[in-house]
């Protein structure tokens, strides 16, 4: 199943980022910064809350 190229929440913020930015260019006395992060988001079965598979901690002699 391929992921939605465009969901609604991004559009808003989109929307958000727009009007703030428009706000900022008509006063005089602002500064604008950029940012740009990336959100990790957990998807499917394969997270484990943290937890790892093992009960007890590997030691070094159990990797060969």
């Amino acid at each position: 199943m391929k992921p939605l190229k465009k969901i609604p929440e991004t559009e808003a913020i989109f929307a958000n980022v727009a009007q703030a930015n428009q706000a900022a260019d008509n006063q005089t006395k602002s500064l604008i910064i950029s940012l740009d992060s990336k959100a990790k988001v957990k998807i499917g079965n394969l997270s484990r809350q943290g937890k790892a598979r093992y009960l007890e901690p590997l030691k070094a002699d159990d990797l060969a």
